[in-house]
């Protein structure tokens, strides 16, 4: 019986250290090993990989190194670069769920609409057509505005625009 709990005892300290050794942030994003990453911490990743110090010193202190190390500690960019006179293209790849109108359009700060939105209508188990494309006119101030993709209305990314 002994034998077992030695067993049981090993086989539970290796997964608690392979855990460990892969990151809580890495794990469940690691496509932010890869993509541009800003500056702001992402609260939950943190607290998961401070919570390893009650596993015990090394595991909480390797998660935190492997999660600061790969960039999976940070939320990922959200700005894009446009000045005036250039053309946004958003291509969105795979069949829609349901039918949907897709729409990409640039706001100011207080909300108003700068351009005309680009449109586009999505059928359930088909793709869209074409990407949406958005012009940014000559001589517009686009600092401190949003690139808004919304889908039937409700807002599901967004991009604050940066001047180049």
């Amino acid at each position: 019986m002994t034998n077992l709990k030695g067993r049981v005892l090993v086989a539970f300290v290796l997964v608690v250290f392979t855990l460990a050794v892969s990151g809580c942030g890495t794990i469940l994003y690691p496509e932010r090993k890869t993509a541009a990453l800003s500056n702001e911490l992402d609260t939950g990743v943190v607290i998961m990989d401070c919570l390893w110090l009650l596993a015990g010193i090394i595991p909480g202190v390797i998660a935190i190194l492997v999660d600061h190390s790969t960039g999976a500690w940070y939320l990922p960019e959200s700005e894009v670069g446009l000045s005036p006179g250039d053309t946004v293209l958003v291509n969105i790849q795979g069949p829609a769920p349901a039918d949907c109108q897709v729409t990409l359009g640039l706001l100011s700060a207080s909300g108003e609409e700068l351009t005309p939105k680009a449109s586009a209508r999505a059928t359930k188990g088909k793709e869209l057509d074409g990407p949406l494309s958005l012009t940014i006119p000559s001589g517009m101030e686009t600092g401190g505005a949003r690139l808004v993709l919304t889908v039937d209305g409700r807002e599901q990314a967004y991009w604050t625009v940066c001047q180049e």
